[in-house]
């Protein structure tokens, strides 16, 4: 219903409709951690409202003990949301934006307006895409103090065979220390370039909807040119730490129990935990 203020000529509610199935892993993977919450609340409510909580810790049961019990299933989710990470979520949200963007699918295989920097190197390239062509290059080298030694253009280059970059038809302008000037013209000129046309896909999607492996694989591509991936790390560690935050979740809602609402009943601690989920994931 949320998605129907969105349609448009090309985005109709059957579109909606695709959009929001397609989406749903993604906002399962978000929901999870309130779902452990909720159903630990449950679970030990259930329990101590029939005494059971009593009787086990009368017999000698420890408390951690019983949260370890709580802690098992919950690492089921984990499993689970390590799973739709790596290989649902990477699939599924492309269908999504494609079922809500008629011209996404097109967008994944080609960059625009793509600026990168290798040492003292700054490079800006026009038009890139996965097939490994590129068009209106800009190269800018510095010295050590960030002085312009040489400027670069080329029309136009692509991905040779051999696993690396050709520019074609070069202008080169080279700057010497005593103010003086030299221009050449080159057919051909080879170009180290941190972006091989495998990773172009990887650059037009976000972090977040990239799956650990792809992750890992892209920052260290990128480390060996110097580069400094840091959307790519968080996104990285925030797919890490999603685990840490459902356990909390679950310890949380022990706390619930064990805790000031242990004489409570099933609603108030149902109320009470689902605030607590919603505050943790705004």
């Amino acid at each position: 219903l949320g998605e129907l203020g969105s349609l448009k000529d090309h985005y109709n509610a059957f579109d909606a409709l695709r959009h929001v199935l397609w989406d749903a892993p993604a906002q399962l993977l978000k929901l999870l951690p309130i779902c452990a919450l909720i159903g630990a609340v449950v679970g030990l409510g259930t329990l101590a409202s029939n005494s059971e909580i009593v009787v086990m810790r009368s017999i000698g049961i420890s408390l951690w003990r019983i949260v370890g019990w709580v802690l098992r299933p919950a690492l089921l989710l984990i499993a689970l949301s390590f799973a739709l990470s790596e290989w649902v979520i990477p699939h599924t949200s492309e269908k999504a934006k494609a079922a809500k963007s008629q011209h996404y699918v097109a967008d994944l295989g080609e960059v625009r307006g793509y600026w990168t920097r290798e040492g003292q190197r700054f490079i800006y390239i026009d038009y890139a895409n996965a097939a490994g062509q590129l068009s209106h290059i800009n190269v800018l080298d510095f010295d050590d103090q960030y002085r312009l030694v040489s400027a670069l253009r080329a029309p136009e280059g692509h991905f040779s065979p051999d696993k690396s970059w050709v520019l074609k038809h070069i202008e080169q302008l080279d700057i010497f220390p005593d103010g003086r000037s030299q221009r050449t013209v080159l057919a051909e000129h080879p170009l180290p370039l941190a972006l091989q046309p495998k990773y172009v896909h990887i650059v037009t999607v976000d972090p977040e909807d990239l799956a650990f492996s792809q992750l890992l694989s892209f920052m260290g591509y990128m480390h060996e040119y110097s580069q400094v991936p840091k959307r790519y790390e968080l996104a990285f560690w925030k797919k890490v730490a999603s685990p840490l935050g459902l356990i909390a979740l679950v310890v949380v809602a022990c706390s619930f129990v064990f805790g000031p609402l242990r004489q409570q009943s099933m609603g108030f601690r149902l109320v009470i935990g689902l605030f607590t989920g919603l505050g943790f994931y705004y």
